[in-house]
């Protein structure tokens, strides 16, 4: 992917727009199986990136979920997380 592709789809977009979610699910992940090492490796980057996240409804999601992963993480925690998105198990 490239910057000039997503502008391509909608001007508004930026790939670094991208990064804060693909880490904050690489972190979620990780945490289910139990790799806490692995989920905290991806926690800062998600955090790192934050900043490029837009000032709406999504943004907000998910700079409230790297919080409650990172919760989640520190208290080695598997549970998938009440606020997660997707059906219910």
């Amino acid at each position: 992917m490239t910057e000039q592709r997503v502008q391509r789809h909608h001007a508004g977009l930026h790939v670094a727009g991208f990064y804060p979610s693909l880490h904050l699910n690489l972190a979620d992940d990780y945490r289910l199986l139990g790799s806490f090492d692995a989920a905290t490796a991806h926690l800062p980057a998600a955090g790192e990136h934050a900043p490029d996240l837009p000032q709406d409804a999504y943004g907000a999601f998910l700079r409230t979920a790297l919080d409650d992963v990172a919760e989640a993480v520190s208290r080695r925690d598997i549970a998938k997380r009440t606020s997660a998105p997707g059906p219910a198990e």
